[in-house]
């Protein structure tokens, strides 16, 4: 009995060291620092260095993100700042929470020459064999907490414009477009989103201004919301089991007219947009990705946005 508790508390002891990270909440915090030295390659706050909580937040937020907009995200919470210049850490007090919680308080000038010092506090927890960062506490309180509730509070706003009918979902998206409260990417499929994706990293370093050329307003609209003035006709077109074209057109102010379909899908008892077809019959999937297979052919690099899903090893 005795030697089977001995062996037992070995295994317990060895399984407790595999799981510790070879470096220490102080070592991995000054790490993730060093890169805001001059020179050193910059660190991106995401799935490489932020727990899996964490990181499920912001690319919730990222996908709830219109492309060209900041998201919740507007500055780098790390340095609690847009800009920095040789970041100088001066100061990292580490309490240990239990064996894979700890507190990392920091003090640092985001400007070397500078006189400014920020402290903040990192939330650490042991993840994947090394120190990730759960949170992030500020003047402004919790980074988790306060994008999380951002999410939250816009996904229960597209959850409010979804209808039993395609028709009236529709109408619903086009009517409430002016009060800026939910983004239109948060009801798009994953198909749509993933040509928006590739759209917008094709078309970044287009020097003839085509970044965001059928992206820079809202597609549900064809222009800006504040525009809209009133519904004249939404009706169904076209249906099958896999899909439904909605035809809408709407009057905007000075009396202009705005017509456009919209082919749709039901997935968990959601509408989702697949594609949006103008009034002169152009589907907007379709020009992104012409535009994607011409930025291709002319042999223009793609930017690199950071891939948030992406499994760090």
């Amino acid at each position: 009995m005795k030697r089977t508790l001995f062996l037992l508390s070995i295994f317990l002891s060895f399984s407790a060291l595999a799981k510790t990270p070879p470096l220490s909440p102080e070592q991995t915090v000054r790490q993730i620092y060093q890169s805001y030295a001059r020179g050193a390659e910059s660190v991106y706050f995401g799935n490489a260095i932020v727990s899996a909580r964490m990181n499920q937040t912001l690319q919730l937020d990222y996908q709830l993100t219109p492309p060209g907009d900041q998201g919740g995200l507007g500055y780098d919470p790390l340095c609690q700042c847009q800009d920095f210049d040789d970041l100088v850490l001066e100061k990292v007090v580490i309490t240990q929470q239990d064996a894979t919680h700890a507190d990392a308080t920091v003090r640092f000038r985001p400007f070397r020459e500078g006189d400014t010092r920020i402290t903040q506090t990192l939330k650490l927890a042991a993840e994947g064999n090394r120190w990730r960062i759960d949170d992030v506490l500020g003047e402004s309180g919790s980074l988790w907490q306060n994008l999380n509730e951002s999410n939250q509070k816009t996904l229960a706003t597209l959850a409010s414009l979804q209808k039993e009918q395609p028709q009236d979902f529709v109408r619903e998206l086009i009517s409430r477009g002016k009060e800026y409260t939910w983004p239109w990417t948060g009801v798009v499929s994953a198909t749509f989103r993933q040509t928006v994706d590739q759209y917008q990293a094709a078309t970044f370093h287009d020097e003839e201004g085509g970044y965001l050329k059928y992206l820079g307003i809202n597609p549900i609209y064809g222009c800006d919301p504040g525009q809209f003035s009133a519904i004249e006709e939404i009706r169904v077109v076209e249906q099958n089991a896999a899909r439904v074209r909605v035809h809408a057109r709407f009057t905007l102010t000075h009396q202009q007219h705005q017509e456009r379909d919209f082919i749709l899908h039901r997935a968990d008892n959601k509408w989702m947009i697949d594609d949006i077809i103008s009034s002169d019959g152009h589907s907007l999937r379709q020009q992104m990705q012409e535009a994607i297979d011409q930025q291709s052919a002319k042999g223009k690099p793609q930017a690199q946005f950071p891939d948030l899903t992406k499994k760090v090893k």
